[in-house]
């Protein structure tokens, strides 16, 4: 198969020479999420990506050039869901009772049924309040999960507005306009019932969290760039510290409170270990040179060192929650499966147990975990020979709370299929 990416990210179309070439197959191969966009600050594989329209769009002009099928480029997974949902449905999405010529498949319409016709064209992509309604009902569950949906339309294609706010012009006030859907999802969210619906919506809410804290973050961080620079424009000593004490001090630390608000809104939707990868290059490549990249001149002009508040805080302040790392859902027959879960949680964790039994049938065997360090344990699930196991884990804090994984246990809890 001939198969490329665009050259231009997602903001070149497919290529209309896929149409020109015969005689073999063609693989089209969209971007759910991009790499680069001008005016990003650092990675822009850590902020929100939302691509459902532009996936419609590349997979019908795919179909329109002749490719038998699509791909899609990415790095993340969870973060990039409903991008791969609408590729989804584009690609089992057919009706062949109209020709080609007939069809409008780039401009949205209904969604139309499926037929098994081989010469069958796809149908315009559903409207885009009908996708995202739709979504949100399977997300979040009732009106209003999918009332979520329709909200969360409104970041849909907007990931190089994003990227604009990165800009030392962007005022407070057009960050807080352009995120004024998470107000909305902020609103909504006492009406999501269920565990698990809540877990889900939780999850997307701090994913835009995340991405509006760290627009903030390099805003605040530029604005104390700036003072920096007029810090040393002044000639008096006295007037120097006493602008560096009521000017500078006050942004540095708003910058540590911001990129704690950061690293904070994606702990607490983390449920991978590429997630993990990104809170540690923010941690690792981004901290020194947006938080603390100032500190040695206003220690120099202060004349003492920066105060406690300035260090970033490493406690984590969220809900008691385990993070289980590359959670599978198969294991070999005959062989055990490790787990690895970890505790987050304020007051410290006393040790985990996993309760397991196979799927639907008697009581729960209990395991203890071995503790490796910190909040980090370790237990395995026993061998099996056939079936299916379902499995919850619980720990126990010194305070006396009880947490359990998944968010559903232990009435639906995490199933492996042996084979």
């Amino acid at each position: 198969p001939a198969s490329s990416i665009n050259p231009d990210l997602g903001r070149s179309p497919i290529e209309k020479q896929y149409g020109e070439m015969t005689g073999r197959p063609k693989w089209a191969i969209g971007w759910a999420e991009d790499d680069g966009t001008a005016g990003a600050a650092c990675c822009t594989c850590l902020d929100l990506q939302l691509w459902v329209a532009r996936m419609f769009r590349d997979s019908s002009d795919a179909f329109r050039h002749g490719c038998e099928g699509m791909m899609a480029i990415h790095w993340r997974t969870a973060a990039i869901a409903p991008n791969i949902t609408a590729m989804v449905q584009a690609g089992w999405n057919y009706d062949g009772s109209k020709s080609e010529k007939d069809q409008a498949p780039s401009s949205p319409g209904s969604r139309n049924s499926t037929n098994g016709k081989a010469n069958a064209v796809p149908s315009a992509p559903p409207a885009l309040d009908a996708f995202w309604t739709d979504w949100g009902l399977g997300m979040f569950g009732g009106d209003a999960g999918a009332e979520a949906g329709r909200i969360m339309k409104e970041f849909d294609g907007k990931h190089p507005a994003i990227n604009s706010l990165y800009d030392l012009k962007t005022t407070d006030g057009q960050i807080t306009e352009f995120f004024a859907p998470l107000r909305k999802m902020e609103s909504l969210r006492s009406r999501i019932q269920g565990a698990g619906n809540l877990e889900r919506y939780d999850y997307w809410l701090n994913q835009i969290r995340a991405t509006r804290a760290r627009v903030q973050t390099w805003i605040l961080a530029g604005r104390l760039a700036a003072r920096i620079v007029a810090a040393k424009g002044i000639k008096e000593t006295e007037a120097k510290r006493r602008f560096v004490r009521d000017q500078v001090l006050p942004l540095r630390l708003a910058v540590a409170r911001s990129h704690e608000e950061t690293i904070a809104a994606f702990v607490n939707c983390a449920k991978s270990p590429g997630e993990l990868g990104v809170i540690s290059h923010i941690e690792y490549g981004v901290r020194d040179r947006l938080v603390s990249a100032q500190d040695a001149a206003i220690k120099e002009m202060l004349g003492k060192p920066l105060p406690s508040e300035a260090t970033v805080s490493t406690a984590y302040r969220g809900i008691p929650r385990i993070f289980v790392s590359a959670k599978c859902t198969q294991m070999n027959a005959g062989e055990p499966q490790e787990i690895r879960a970890f505790v987050l949680s304020g007051p410290k964790c006393i040790g985990v147990t996993l309760h397991c039994r196979s799927l639907g049938e008697g009581a729960f065997t209990k395991v203890v975990s071995t503790h490796r360090a910190r909040q980090a344990y370790r237990v395995a699930l026993p061998a099996q020979s056939q079936g299916a196991v379902e499995y919850y884990l619980e720990a126990e804090l010194d305070d006396g709370q009880k947490v359990l994984w998944p968010a559903t246990a232990p009435s639906l809890n995490q199933t492996v299929v042996v084979w």
